[in-house]
């Protein structure tokens, strides 16, 4: 007889990782075949938690639609970090947001080395911010929107890499072979909007993944910091978050002071 964890992996893998479909199966209490069950889910190489394990963290299990599995490499305990800090942006950033993103991440770890960086090892700010986090030593998680054996973007091997360490973690509720498609994105920026517990925007265009992001985590009741941007410039997004409340960030003290709140 299968588990209650391998039935929960099956359907992950049967459905790869639809949350509407893998609930639709539970809710209509699908037959598994045991083989079959059993079969498909030793074929997973990789590290997984489910829903129903001891160790699932609170911050998923209090999110919108909770995954009912995560595929992981490396230390899954920094998921129970004190201070995780998601930094996203542009995938086409401009030199400011690029230089702005190492001089705030340089400074963050010369302040505060038990912060963890959170992003999705994208093009643009997010590989800028983790990249820089690396050089420091920082803690880094990765979240895909892909099979956690999917290095998407191919740029950003180091990034993944290093993830699959001690000081790092690489995770998807996406079963591996899955491949990056426009769709799974959303869904894996409500998994970091729910991880996270402040969250930096670097520089944004309104209507972009990062804008998703941003309204996810004010769904979570998580502080967003924004650094301010150029009035003329296409990341007109950052300076209507402070507008609207968000705080701007000016240097990594701003940091410190909002994620000592907790």
């Amino acid at each position: 007889m299968l588990t209650m964890r391998e039935i929960l992996l099956f359907f992950s893998l049967k459905y790869d990782g639809d949350w509407e479909k893998i609930k639709d199966a539970l809710a209509r209490k699908e037959i598994v075949n045991e083989d079959e069950g059993k079969e498909l889910v030793s074929k997973v190489k990789c590290n997984t938690l489910t829903f129903i394990d001891s160790n699932y963290p609170d911050c998923l299990k209090q999110a919108y639609r909770p995954p009912f599995v995560l595929f992981y490499e490396g230390n899954i305990d920094l998921l129970n970090s004190r201070k995780k800090l998601g930094i996203i942006g542009s995938r086409e950033n401009s030199d400011y947001g690029e230089e702005v993103s190492n001089k705030i991440i340089d400074d963050l770890a010369s302040k505060e080395k038990n912060i963890t960086i959170i992003s999705g090892m994208a093009k643009g700010i997010d590989s800028i911010a983790e990249r820089c986090a690396i050089k420091n030593k920082m803690n880094v998680i990765s979240i895909l929107g892909c099979g956690i054996d999917v290095c998407y973007p191919s740029s950003s091997r180091d990034i993944y890499d290093y993830s699959q360490g001690e000081n790092g973690l690489l995770m998807s509720e996406l079963p591996p072979g899955i491949k990056p498609i426009g769709s799974n994105f959303p869904m894996r920026n409500r998994i970091l909007s729910a991880v996270i517990d402040t969250l930096l925007i670097i520089e944004a265009k309104p209507r972009s993944g990062t804008s998703i992001t941003a309204r996810l985590s004010l769904e979570n009741n998580k502080d967003i910091l924004c650094v301010p941007c150029n009035i003329n410039s296409p990341y007109k997004f950052n300076n209507f978050l402070i507008k609207e409340g968000a705080e701007s960030c000016l240097n990594a003290d701003d940091i410190v002071q909002a994620m000592n709140r907790f």
